[in-house]
């Protein structure tokens, strides 16, 4: 199964393989303090450098702004879709908020599949409009 967080790097290089490191160590750092800062604890976005605790606490304010009370925030939920080949897909956006998703990124790319893909985890039926936003 290719999860869509490897759509972006696989539309540069069909042969991509997902293997971690320590980008993948700090980016889940970085989403783990965003969660905890939202809710008020700073205990975790204190460990890292300034410039991720400024590009955190300016995410966290932008998903403020921009969520509604309508809709329950879900941080980092594994969604499970069928894509329109048929094929079966899973993936977990950071935020999600009804039909918005919110998701932080740290290195610029083209995720646009990647975000597409997860929008079909939202939708309903044909008159679903899913709003993403991309947080550098």
């Amino acid at each position: 199964m290719i999860r869509p967080s490897s759509l972006p790097m696989l539309a540069q290089c069909p042969a991509f393989e997902s293997s971690g490191g320590e980008f993948a160590e700090l980016g889940t750092d970085r989403h783990e303090a965003l969660r905890a800062h939202y809710h008020g604890d700073d205990s975790l976005l204190e460990m890292l450098d300034e410039e991720s605790q400024q590009g955190i606490r300016w995410a966290a304010d932008y998903i403020r702004a921009h969520s509604t009370d309508g809709h329950p925030l879900e941080w980092e939920t594994t969604r499970k879709w069928t894509r329109p080949d048929f094929s079966e897909a899973q993936g977990t956006p950071d935020v999600v908020n009804g039909l918005t998703i919110f998701d932080f990124k740290w290195r610029p790319r083209d995720y646009t599949a990647q975000m597409a893909d997860y929008a079909l985890s939202l939708i309903q039926s044909p008159d679903d409009v899913v709003t993403v936003h991309l947080l550098f």
